[in-house]
């Protein structure tokens, strides 16, 4: 796999899971009862706990999308632009 590859690999990976999180992000914000009222009674979890585990869950997926794909796409741009000038 050569470079050029990989930085469009993580482009693409980079991209879907920024729409996970972001419509994930919506859906919660826009409709916070009805996602609490669904993930308490698929999961078996107090209605009380379920909006702390919830933003505790996005805040960690966020955390994830911005170590495991978004900065690995930035390093990699900034590496193939670098190899570009020395050619």
């Amino acid at each position: 796999m050569d470079l050029s590859e990989l930085k469009s690999f993580f482009k693409w990976c980079t991209i879907i899971n920024g729409v996970v999180l972001l419509v994930s992000i919506l859906g919660v914000a826009m409709a916070p009862r009805v996602a609490v009222d669904l993930h308490s009674a698929i999961f078996q979890v107090p209605r009380e706990s379920v909006s702390q585990i919830l933003y505790a869950l996005l805040g960690a997926y966020k955390i994830f999308w911005l170590a495991l794909n978004l900065v690995p796409y930035i390093a990699l741009t900034i590496v193939s632009a670098k190899a570009g000038n020395k050619s």
